[in-house]
């Protein structure tokens, strides 16, 4: 437009002409929020570098905050930085952690962007370059990497366990004998994890004494850190017998979970949907711990997790749980060296994933054909 903007040297020193930029860079509205953490994240790395922030660039935060309330234009800053921190303060550990976080929160509200953000950018900046430049360039942001990151931490944590566990494998123990009687080896309050399968309401002649039967026995044997999962059918005559089942004081029924799958097909019905999924009973002891269930994709209600297929060579019954879900159940609520107790072991997978992850595991079934099953696929009969 033929207007010559009005320049001076500036005469201040480095670590001021430092500030003076990145104060500028944040009143860049195009900057998302992880851009601007990371661009916070940068400036502060310079300045520890430098020397401390300097009064004039200070004055020229205040200066740009006060035209932004003015104006209503730019980002609103009550104070400047330096003015809020606090200085010559002899601080143990725990007023370091508090006093590193209260100034964090200062530094995301005048980057305008949030605490955890300035943390995360902190971190990056020293740990990977690479990413920082992917964040500046719009390539990804904060909450992808933090995503990735905890993804990659979590398989890693998984194949750690999986080699300790394979490390310490233990054939599983199955017996020939009834679910009661096996019981009566148990004393109350003694089995870590109770997993399994019992018959369907399409399999007994009156599901509600049946579940009556034999259920509070063995919610009576979980402990009070413990956890049971059952498997049920996805029948109203069977949920209502189960859901009428009462619990001991030390444990409750905390959820109804659901297993779906769509790999697999029954019979056609005439008016009615066809079934792809089964209940789970998930019963939680008074003291029992939190899900070790890290991985986003295995946190839901329902799990989604494809049945055995017959033409893969790995469906050996009618009702065969999926190896995956059991062992993601074992995972969540158990550790290596515990007990994972199956009372209707059929052809063995539950115990085999116990096994699989490094737990005891022991089990029952009244059929000799299921048993020799178990046993043909890696369990022990006893």
């Amino acid at each position: 437009m033929g207007i010559e903007p009005p320049t001076r040297e500036y005469e201040g020193d480095t670590a001021g002409a430092i500030e003076y930029v990145w104060s500028l860079n944040f009143q860049r509205r195009h900057l998302n929020s992880s851009q601007a953490a990371v661009a916070d994240a940068k400036r502060q790395r310079l300045q520890d570098v430098y020397a401390p922030v300097r009064a004039d660039a200070e004055e020229r935060q205040k200066s740009q905050a006060e035209r932004g309330k003015e104006g209503g234009r730019g980002k609103k800053k009550d104070k400047t930085l330096r003015e809020q921190i606090p200085e010559g303060l002899e601080k143990d550990e725990k007023k370091k952690k508090a006093d590193a976080k209260r100034t964090n929160s200062i530094r995301a509200k005048v980057a305008g962007t949030n605490r955890k953000y300035i943390d995360m950018a902190d971190k990056l900046i020293k740990e990977s370059p690479e990413t920082v430049a992917q964040i500046e360039r719009g390539e990804t942001t904060l909450s992808k990497v933090k995503k990735q990151r905890q993804i990659a931490e979590a398989k890693a944590r998984k194949e750690k366990q999986l080699a300790e566990a394979l490390q310490n494998q233990s054939i599983p123990k199955v017996h020939q004998m009834s679910a009661l009687d096996f019981a009566e080896r148990f004393a109350d309050q003694s089995i870590d994890l109770l997993l399994t399968d019992p018959p369907y309401s399409t399999d007994l002649d009156d599901v509600g004494s049946f579940a009556a039967e034999w259920l509070p026995v063995y919610l009576a044997k979980v402990r009070s850190e413990g956890r049971a999962y059952v498997c049920i059918g996805a029948y109203p005559a069977e949920l209502s017998a189960y859901l009428s089942v009462p619990t001991p004081d030390h444990i409750k029924l905390c959820q109804v979970l659901c297993w779906t799958y769509q790999n697999t097909l029954g019979h056609n019905p005439r008016g009615r949907y066809k079934l792809n999924w089964q209940a789970i009973l998930y019963y939680v002891g008074a003291e029992a711990p939190a899900l070790d269930c890290p991985l986003t994709a295995e946190q839901w209600a329902v799990q989604d997790v494809k049945a055995p297929d017959g033409r893969h060579g790995d469906r050996y019954h009618t009702w065969q749980k999926p190896m995956e879900l059991m062992e993601r159940f074992i995972r969540h609520s158990s550790k290596p060296g515990q007990t994972v107790v199956d009372p209707f072991v059929c052809t063995g997978t539950t115990l085999l994933a116990a096994a699989k992850l490094g737990r005891i595991g022991v089990g029952c079934d009244i059929s000799g054909e299921n048993l020799d099953l178990a046993v043909r696929r890696g369990c022990q009969r006893v």
